[in-house]
């Protein structure tokens, strides 16, 4: 069979059950291997893909009616705990499918492999520990959930989360047959194109979720063999255990595929100490739940060949639950040495580059509002939590975040009813046949590790409900609020405050007059 022909078959496996083939991949399946990269094309790179699931979720929209609130508060912890990773720096959000989201990560070194996914790891351990302690639901910042319904839903050990990690070589023309090809889709006026990869590694690691569970990370086994690589050449510990052996559905054409956790004992205590939990956090063969066992053959089988090894009927020899062992044997007789080398090869070719071509840079509107009560006569603050992504614990006004799908003052609202409770009236520039807030200033944000265009708008508002703050709920957003008035503005000093804040506030107070008319009345 020829080169041509070989190349065709394995496009086609590629791209089985698609019902609409993009045009990059009709042109490869016409042209056959080897392809020469186009001089103008991006050069092949290796990319670390890793998804984290909500793991019950189903069952938890039974249980509260506050599930949307939840949900989207775990969601979000989760991506906050990526972006706070120097380690996973440069990943980004690739898609969020209903209870899971995926992120990205270029790689260019087996050291940085390593790091990657032991910060994976780390997150997967510290969101399944802050729900199985609580500790998550002191981080939802919206005020709809009060502090007793927060005491129950501390509670209910219902949901958790589970990942799973892979690795692939992404190009954009096909040229080996280990390649996987980036696909861009044209989208709207926003400029964010539609990013696809399609390959088999792709196939392997939507396959290998499955195979994952609640606090435990799944690797790839090409994943894996790499980090044993590097592993055997450093002085850390072997995290890598085989769990069992399972056919994938149209992966190694259903020979027996190894299903490998990573799980480092180090990782694990630092995540303990950091929750500020009490006692020795487990070893691997301790982690395990009293009763994991039921329902769950995977496990089954791995604790009854470890525990009872004299009762083992497992047709797998013994060698093959050791990693290196494994490593070895099924990359002979699986013939992938070309693949590892071609990825080994790709992956440490150069420095990496972060260009950000996977997503266009948004430009993300903030909205900051100083918040007012006429009657007082005096401005919200809200100070910082100490795990904010920067100026921790300052002052500041709060924020909403604009985007194209709401109406800005509607957006607004929402945004300042769920943080601290209050009902707002914007400061509108009434002049207009297209009434929009009058802006007060307009700010920027330096760029964090998200590498997003941040600009803002300082808006002002009469607050209508000024007496709620006092069933403000703290939270890592905000640790708490209070209400500020001309005569103790000094006693904030310029460290305890964002940039600004006194200028802010001054410009507030001398214009209230202009702002809210004569309805200011001094408390006497």
């Amino acid at each position: 069979m020829t080169n041509s022909s070989n190349s065709k078959s394995l496009i086609n496996e590629i791209t089985e059950n698609q019902m609409d083939i993009p045009d990059a991949v009709k042109q490869a399946q016409q042209q056959g291997y080897p392809l020469k990269v186009d001089t103008n094309e991006l050069p092949p790179s290796v990319k670390l893909f890793f998804s984290f699931d909500i793991v019950n979720s189903t069952v938890y929209k039974t249980n509260t009616a506050e599930w949307p609130v939840i949900i989207k508060g775990f969601l979000s912890y989760i991506r906050r705990c990526v972006q706070r990773e120097n380690d996973l720096e440069g990943s980004f959000l690739w898609r969020v499918i209903g209870d899971e989201m995926v992120f990205v990560y270029p790689i260019s070194s087996k050291d940085e492999l390593y790091l990657a996914v032991d910060a994976i790891f780390r997150i997967t351990q510290r969101v399944s520990l802050s729900i199985h302690t609580g500790k998550f639901f002191e981080t939802l910042e919206e005020q709809s959930l009060e502090r007793r319904e927060i005491a129950v839903l501390k509670n209910q050990d219902v949901l958790s989360v589970k990942a799973a990690a892979w690795i692939a070589a992404i190009t954009q023309k096909i040229s080996t047959p280990y390649d996987t090809i980036q696909i861009e889709y044209p989208a709207d006026a926003s400029n964010m194109p539609i990013i696809e990869y399609l390959g088999r590694d792709m196939d392997i690691g939507f396959r290998l979720k499955a195979y994952t569970q609640r606090r435990r990370l799944v690797v790839s086994f090409e994943l894996a063999y790499l980090l044993n690589d590097f592993l055997k050449d450093s002085t850390l510990s072997n995290c890598l255990n085989i769990i069992g052996y399972e056919k994938l559905k149209g992966v190694w054409n259903d020979s027996l595929y190894p299903i490998i956790w990573y799980y480092d004992d180090n990782t694990v205590s630092e995540v303990w100490k950091s929750l500020g939990l009490s006692g020795v956090a487990p070893k691997f063969k301790d982690s395990f739940y009293y009763d994991e066992m039921v329902g769950n053959e995977l496990v089954q089988h791995f604790l009854a060949r470890t525990r009872f090894p004299s009762d083992n009927k497992d047709l797998i020899e013994p060698a093959m639950y050791k990693i290196d062992n494994a490593c070895s044997k099924i990359c002979n007789d699986k013939n992938l040495h070309e693949k590892l080398k071609y990825l080994k090869e790709t992956m440490e070719s150069g420095p990496r580059v972060t260009d950000r071509k996977d997503y266009a840079f948004p430009l993300q509107l903030h909205c900051a509002v100083v918040c007012c009560d006429t009657q007082r006569k005096a401005i919200l603050i809200a100070r910082r939590g100490s795990n904010h992504l920067y100026d921790c614990e300052k002052w500041d006004f709060g924020c909403a975040k604009a985007d194209g799908n709401h109406n800005l003052v509607e957006r607004i609202k929402e945004a300042y009813r769920n943080f601290f409770g209050v009902d707002i009236d914007l400061v509108m520039d009434t002049g207009r046949k297209d009434s929009q807030p009058i802006p007060l200033a307009v700010y920027e944000i330096p760029a964090q590790n998200d590498h997003a265009t941040k600009k803002g708008i300082i808006f002002v508002a009469k607050v209508k409900n000024p007496s709620i703050i006092t069933k403000y709920r703290e939270n890592p957003g905000h640790s708490s609020v209070k209400w500020l008035t001309e005569d103790r503005v000094a006693t904030i000093k310029a460290n305890e405050a964002i940039t600004d804040f006194h200028n802010t506030v001054n410009k507030v107070f001398s214009k209230w007059v202009d702002f809210f008319g004569g309805e200011a009345k001094h408390d006497k």
